[in-house]
């Protein structure tokens, strides 16, 4: 084949992936929660929480992003255990984020996830402050349903901004 014919097919084979890898768009919940203006550094403003094959995260913060940040996310995907059973981590310009199992907000163990089908973080040189983290269903178990609480924490790692609030959960949000 020429260069001329495997490029096209090379972006249109990239393209089906993104589409089977989301769960393509009629098949995707999504809701969208607004958090108040309550952090002096780095403050969550909005959060858009997808969900369908996959788990996609973006939120919108007001501040600036500085190397050392980490952002964490906190995932619910078991209605009748009330905690989180996942955790991920990402700092801007990083590596693709980590994600482990816990037992729970407290649980300081966080047993690695093995998992190829993750990614996210956030780009300081970006034109609007946004983190994301995207993670394939079949790494969380393939969830019916999630809860995201969101933690930023500073380079020092103190607490910059918790949402909805300290170790609270967003409303569920319900795959299509």
């Amino acid at each position: 084949m020429t260069e001329g014919v495997v490029r096209p097919l090379a972006a249109i084979a990239w393209a089906i992936t993104l589409l089977l890898l989301s769960g393509g768009v009629a098949s995707a919940a999504t809701r969208v929660f607004t958090d108040p203006n309550d952090s002096r550094t780095i403050d969550i403003r909005k959060a858009h929480v997808t969900l369908g094959r996959s788990l996609g995260v973006a939120v919108e913060h007001g501040g600036r992003v500085r190397s050392g940040q980490r952002y964490v996310f906190w995932i619910d995907t078991r209605r009748r255990n009330p905690g989180p059973e996942y955790y991920a981590a990402a700092r801007p310009n990083g590596a693709v984020p980590t994600l482990a199992r816990v037992a729970g907000f407290g649980d300081r163990t966080k047993t690695p996830k093995s998992c190829r089908l993750i990614g996210g973080g956030a780009n300081p040189d970006a034109p609007r402050a946004v983190v994301t983290f995207e993670a394939a269903g079949r790494c969380l178990g393939d969830p019916k349903r999630v809860r995201i609480a969101i933690h930023f924490l500073n380079a020092d790692g103190s607490s910059a901004d918790w949402a909805p609030a300290a170790r609270r959960f967003y409303p569920r949000v319900h795959r299509s």
